[in-house]
């Protein structure tokens, strides 16, 4: 890889800042100043850029559990953000490789994002085309939310919301989901596609709403008890493969 490739994808410097800090002498491989960013250099090199240690960044793969009242977007003048919380979980926990991804400014993507009232299980990672594979429609990756409803979802309700149900400005209706009577006020619903709002609008088709809601499942992957509101976890190898 090209020295300006590798310290813009593993530092916050631009390749236009790197090569500026190359021209003042500033950028160091192997106790030796180099100028010309262009070239390419021996895996096991040393690289530092104004005294500071460059290390390849590797692709992070998250699981993170969403509190309430925290945004997906990753910049927000009211709310907190995933990233903001992430960032605390991980100077609280000491977690090098990420802190070190972060302070970077590498591109971390949150995979299905979730709305500011709904809790529970997202996946964050900076490999675009994993993202991908997970989001795609034609992957079907089911997505599983505890719903809690208004009123008692009715057989005929249930049904419709197995076969598909027509939103209220699509005239496609939706792929058929799975649903789980909890109880009264509670069920399970696994989805296989990603529309805006959708478990919220699904429920007011068929005559009912949403009071509250949380994501358990996405693909093979579950919301563990060991991650409480705020907290994550790197996925394992498996995990990552799962998809």
């Amino acid at each position: 890889m090209r020295l300006d490739k590798f310290i813009a994808n593993n530092t916050a410097f631009s390749r236009k800042e790197a090569k500026r800090a190359a021209k003042n002498g500033e950028v160091i491989v192997n106790g030796q100043p180099v100028k010309d960013l262009s070239q390419s250099f021996p895996a096991d090199a040393q690289v530092s850029v104004f005294g500071q240690s460059v290390l390849a960044i590797e692709d992070q793969y998250l699981m993170f559990y969403k509190p309430l009242d925290v945004v997906c977007s990753t910049d927000d003048g009211y709310h907190a953000t995933v990233i903001n919380v992430l960032t605390e979980a991980a100077l609280a926990a000491g977690d090098e490789p990420l802190l070190a991804a972060l302070d970077a400014d590498i591109n971390l993507q949150v995979v299905g994002r979730l709305d500011i009232d709904t809790t529970g299980l997202l996946l964050i990672t900076s490999d675009g085309q994993w993202n991908h594979r997970v989001t795609s429609p034609n992957h079907s990756c089911g997505k599983t939310y505890r719903v809690t409803i208004a009123e008692p979802l009715t057989e005929k309700a249930k049904t419709q919301l197995e076969q598909g149900v027509l939103l209220d400005d699509s005239v496609k209706p939706t792929k058929p989901a799975e649903v789980t009577i909890i109880d009264e006020q509670h069920i399970l619903l696994t989805l296989f596609e990603g529309r805006y709002h959708q478990v919220k609008r699904m429920l007011a088709a068929v005559g009912n709403a949403v009071v509250g809601l949380h994501r358990e499942r996405i693909g093979e992957l579950h919301l563990g008890e060991d991650l409480q509101p705020g907290d994550y976890r790197t996925l394992t190898a498996q995990e990552i493969a799962s998809f």
